[in-house]
């Protein structure tokens, strides 16, 4: 089932890295406050078959870009988010939506297996057909630098992007 969209849009995340290496000098300081503090999970992940997919992966990081952008808007400068189990993303806000556990897994895979231990990312624009069906409606599309922290996925925000995404 290769989204042929899909995957130019993985080949062109791999290129938004380099232009976002320029700009990560740049970026302004974290206005993220001290995370609240969290139990450690109890959910066994390895329990839990992630997409072995780079592609797939790819798009599990891209949904939670556009999460972001639907939920924050650009408010902040930096997003936590993390897994609730047994199928849900929140933030430190409180807002929660479906995501299987399969998904999260993926994106963190992702990220554990690069090189520098972030990844650049943003959500797909709604050119086309494609649509996140998420039911978050258009969102402003943003660039981010996303790396984990513990089993919290952190976006910090890059750069406003060109289109919107659809949902």
């Amino acid at each position: 089932m290769f989204n042929r969209h899909l995957g130019f849009d993985c080949i062109a995340s791999i290129a938004l890295c380099g232009v976002l290496a320029a700009c990560d000098a740049k970026k302004p300081e974290s206005t993220m406050t001290t995370p609240p503090t969290s139990q450690p999970s109890t959910f066994d992940w390895a329990k839990v078959n992630a997409p072995t997919n780079p592609v797939e992966q790819m798009e599990a990081l891209t949904h939670i870009a556009r999460i972001a952008d639907a939920w924050h808007g650009g408010k902040t400068s930096t997003i936590r988010l993390r897994f609730d189990p047994p199928d849900r993303v929140a933030d430190a806000g409180g807002k929660d939506i479906a995501f299987t556990p399969e998904r999260w897994k993926g994106a963190m895979t992702l990220i554990q297996t690069s090189i520098t231990g972030k990844v650049a990312t943003r959500a797909v624009p709604s050119t086309g057909n494609h649509n996140y069906a998420d039911g978050l409606g258009k969102a402003k599309r943003r660039a981010y630098w996303v790396q984990l922290e513990g089993e919290a996925i952190v976006l910090t925000f890059v750069k406003v992007l060109d289109g919107d995404s659809d949902g």
